[in-house]
């Protein structure tokens, strides 16, 4: 049977990880809300190098194509600011050039 200083350590011990998840998480989400752009941007160019990598190993120009393609429109709607869309375009037609250079 748990005496009641047992029952009590561990519900401050609860307690205590409880209120610093708390406050982690509203740590996170404060830094998520500032940062969410350039997270979102930094996302992106990983998709297209993630997917520029096997295309130009397999040489795949086409789907490598649709997909500067679908993300340059699509991240227009995600990254409403100028800066970053545009920024974002100009690595995707970076990109395009760097698979149509390549021999």
């Amino acid at each position: 049977m748990c005496e009641p200083s047992d029952t009590l350590l561990e519900y401050n011990v609860l307690e205590g990880i409880h209120s610093w998840m708390r406050a982690r998480r509203a740590h996170l989400h404060l830094h998520f809300s500032r940062a969410w752009r350039s997270i979102t941007w930094i996302g992106s160019v990983l998709t297209i190098a993630s997917d520029g990598l096997p295309g130009a190993m397999q040489g795949e120009i086409i789907m490598f194509l649709i997909t500067v393609m679908l993300m340059m429109m699509g991240t227009g709607a995600i990254l409403p600011s100028e800066r970053w869309q545009g920024s974002f375009n100009v690595f995707c037609i970076l990109a395009w050039s760097a698979m149509r250079a390549r021999p």
